[in-house]
């Protein structure tokens, strides 16, 4: 078919413009509407697939990306017609992609409804022949199912990951889903204790308890780590590498709202366990809130000027790392809670107006 022919046919009759650059629209919807009944009905579908297999094919990667929703939603107009599992682990690979795009333009009901396809096309052995395929499809499911509030369908995603992984480390994505959608449904007690048994299989212990004795000793367990180092010391530590420690670390942090609100009796041996971790096994972006959080711990105890130090290390770190996802909750931290007593007002607002926009804007 001369497709070039026929569309310098349509453009001399008035039924297309030619927007340049090889872009071409109808004049009218009702024009496009009477050029598509032309086509039989039966045929539609296998139309609309091999359009979105074409341009999936033929367009160049950048416009690929931006006319992904497009591609897309073409081919799933004629997925009925697949039948090879392959070509439908392709398709469930492009929900896949599509569900990201979505999710980072904060469309989460889109992203749900693009994964939930994906999710259905893959076959009933998905977890022995398309693992991880299943395995990210099912984790950004969790996750869009949370953020549209559509706990129980979540909940059932998780429960398909929990059944079918095959490592500690494949579950960690799915755990840090349950613990934030727990903790937005003011499950505190549920997610701590979800978070203590986490952590007890990546290696650390939590008492079941919290006392005097067992705070002190966790307490001049740090100092003596902390003895003799310096801010420049500690900002020079090597970047944490190990991957069990890396876990524990974003697991604490995750935990620490709900502690807060739920277990505050456990917060220190979370704050102390954060710096612990940093000294011992490199500093990692986490490591700047477990300094605000540790700072918080020197607060309670009346520990001003210690306070002040270790809230400005964590600032420190996270300008070392410049994770912007990260600035609304350790600036929160730093001026809401930390410092407000050592600076004046007028200086606390800015970094606080600072840190709330760029939580909406991450």
């Amino acid at each position: 078919m001369d497709v070039s022919g026929a569309l310098d046919r349509s453009v001399e009759s008035g039924l297309v413009l030619d927007q340049a650059s090889g872009y071409f629209k109808f004049v009218h919807d009702r024009v496009q509407l009477a050029a598509y009944d032309l086509i039989v009905e039966s045929n539609r579908a296998e139309f609309h697939l091999d359009l979105g297999q074409k341009l999936q094919k033929h367009l160049p990667q950048e416009d690929r990306d931006m006319h992904l929703f497009l591609i897309l939603d073409q081919m799933f107009r004629g997925s009925s017609l697949l039948k090879d599992q392959v070509k439908k682990d392709k398709l469930a690979q492009l929900c896949l992609q599509a569900g990201e795009k979505a999710t980072r333009s904060s469309d989460f009901k889109r992203a749900s409804d693009y994964i939930s396809s994906g999710i259905d096309l893959l076959s009933d052995r998905r977890w022995r022949d398309q693992y991880y395929l299943s395995l990210d499809l099912y984790n950004a499911g969790a996750e869009a199912k949370y953020c549209t509030a559509k706990y129980e369908e979540m909940d059932g995603y998780i429960n398909e990951i929990l059944s079918n992984t095959r490592s500690l480390r494949d579950k960690i994505r799915v755990y840090s889903t349950m613990l934030i959608s727990l903790s937005a449904r003011h499950k505190f007690q549920e997610a701590i204790e979800v978070g203590f048994n986490i952590l007890e299989k990546l290696g650390e212990k939590f008492p079941a308890k919290s006392s005097v004795p067992r705070v002190l000793s966790e307490y001049v367990k740090t100092k003596w780590m902390l003895r003799n180092k310096t801010d420049n010391d500690i900002l020079n530590l090597p970047d944490m590498c190990e991957p069990d420690k890396i876990d524990a670390m974003s697991i604490l942090n995750l935990m620490s709202i709900c502690i807060f609100s739920g277990r505050r009796d456990m917060f220190p041996f979370v704050s102390l366990r954060m710096v612990q971790l940093t000294l011992q096994y490199g500093k990692c972006a986490v490591s700047a809130f477990g300094f605000q959080m540790f700072a918080a711990t020197l607060r309670a105890l009346g520990k001003f000027e210690e306070c002040s130090r270790y809230a400005n290390l964590g600032l420190k770190i996270l300008d070392h790392y410049k994770i912007q996802e990260w600035t609304p909750r350790v600036f929160t931290a730093a001026y809401g809670i930390n410092l407000y007593f050592m600076k004046p007002m007028h200086a606390l607002v800015d970094p606080l107006r600072h840190a709330d926009q760029v939580g909406l804007e991450t």
